[in-house]
């Protein structure tokens, strides 16, 4: 059986309709349903709930048993009996319930290999850990999303702006470990050291002794007093201690 391909929600549906009418419409209908008519069956069923979006599914290895279905008039429904609906690529296997005029008259063991494609983000270019990324250093590349693992980078926007955790070769594709916030503060930087409630603020300057992004522990030095401390991030030129901590 040659690969049929699914573009987005609406070119799916267009083809169901135009393959297999009464499986979406409960028309009227009989005859036989041969193994494209089937395929469009098990392509409906897997489908129904696609969660993906801006992607291409190809259905390949399709088969049936038995390989066709000789069905009565009447208005024909298919219902999954065994199996699991499309949200996961990989090979899979579906018992359909035939039924007409709401009686089942058949069963049929369908099987295939559902591939899911889309664009991914890749190095556009050499990259070195640590890099900030830009839009020039990624692009987008059509792949097979059913080979790969869940958490690579999908949207170019995901990446740029982000700090790469490893060194990455041109074309390699970009996973979500790999990326990581650019530090707000760096090591060196003046900040306010603030400690507060909501009675009282105080501040005195202070010296980072790390980097750090929002949020983060980071070691400040009191300028004032010499001594070193533990504070949060709260912007770029601000951390904050404790109110029980010492300045």
């Amino acid at each position: 059986m040659g690969r049929i391909i699914h573009k987005g929600v609406f070119f799916g549906i267009w083809c169901l309709c135009l393959l297999v009418p009464c499986v979406t419409l409960g028309a009227s209908g009989g005859g036989t349903w041969d193994q494209q008519a089937l395929a469009g069956v098990f392509r409906e069923k897997l489908l129904d709930r696609m969660p993906w979006e801006g992607t291409e599914v190809e259905i390949e290895n399709f088969n049936s048993q038995p390989a066709e279905l000789l069905l009565p008039a009447g208005v024909i429904v298919f219902e999954i009996v065994q199996g699991e609906s499309g949200f996961k690529p990989g090979r899979k296997l579906l018992v359909i319930a035939a039924k007409v005029n709401g009686q089942e008259v058949a069963r049929v063991r369908m099987w295939g290999d559902l591939h899911l494609y889309g664009q991914v983000v890749c190095a556009g270019r050499q990259l070195s850990r640590g890099d900030l990324l830009t839009a020039a250093d990624v692009i987008l590349v059509r792949s097979d999303l059913s080979r790969l693992g869940a958490n690579v980078v999908r949207r170019g926007e995901e990446a740029v702006g982000k700090r790469l955790s490893v060194g990455l070769g041109p074309g390699a594709l970009v996973y979500d470990r790999f990326l990581e916030e650019p530090p707000l503060v760096e090591r060196g930087d003046l900040v306010t050291i603030v400690a507060r409630n909501e009675h009282l603020s105080l501040s005195v300057p202070g010296r980072l002794r790390e980097e750090g992004t929002l949020g983060d522990l980071v070691r400040v030095k009191n300028l004032i007093s010499r001594k070193e401390l533990l504070a949060r991030v709260e912007d770029e030129r601000t951390v904050v201690v404790s109110m029980d901590g010492q300045l």
